[in-house]
């Protein structure tokens, strides 16, 4: 992508700091019934805006558990006075302090709208699902996905896809995120020692191999 606007810089591909699944990609999981709810780090008004959707969608959802979930440099206390009630209300809502492969692992769907973390999740076989904001313009990191990817901007239209979504026959939720899987693969690219000699010899600090 950014090929196509730096025709005077050199590109170089090093990778990303975060973990993979463990075992490989890990498959959808339509029936857990299970939303992680993630909202960009560091934007208090981003955060606040999903949360309380998510509320919302929580108190027209009971057959569904929402998982709130925080970056260690926003906790949730930062957040929860902003909301109009207290995800304490909702039996069926947690604010998670559990690893975040764990979050990935007994959830079914993504509530997202800026995070990165959202290629993680699909990688971890959950369905991504974007909540529009007409009031503010917002990045999606997916934004070139076709398929896989939802959109939304109301309570009505999550359940509707929410419900559609538990019942869909694994085969069919297989093949669908297999695209996505394939696209977010090609877009996260691990650290690896061949990268890191890569990124020394274009700066120049690669020492040259010693004969013996």
């Amino acid at each position: 992508m950014l090929a196509h606007s730096h025709h005077r810089s050199r590109l170089l591909e090093f990778g990303t700091f975060r973990p993979f699944p463990a075992g490989g990609l890990q498959p959808p999981a339509p029936q857990r019934c299970a939303v992680l709810v993630v909202p960009e780090t560091g934007i208090p008004t981003e955060s606040t805006f999903l949360f309380q959707f998510a509320l919302e969608c929580a108190r027209e959802l009971p057959d569904h558990h929402f998982i709130f979930r925080c970056h260690p440099i926003m906790p949730f206390d930062r957040i929860r006075p902003q909301l109009a009630w207290s995800p304490e209300t909702c039996a069926n809502v947690e604010v998670s302090g559990r690893p975040m492969p764990e979050d990935y692992g007994r959830s079914s769907v993504v509530l997202y709208r800026g995070s990165s973390s959202v290629l993680y999740a699909v990688m971890h076989g959950l369905k991504p699902v974007y909540v529009r904001d007409r009031t503010a313009r917002h990045g999606d990191p997916l934004f070139a996905l076709a398929d896989w990817r939802e959109s939304v901007d109301s309570v009505d239209e999550l359940r509707h896809l929410l419900h559609q979504y538990a019942t869909l026959p694994f085969e069919d939720a297989l093949q669908q995120w297999k695209v996505a899987a394939e696209y977010v693969s090609a877009y996260t690219i691990p650290v690896s020692a061949a990268s890191i000699e890569r990124f020394l010899d274009v700066v120049g600090l690669l020492e040259p191999a010693r004969c013996g």
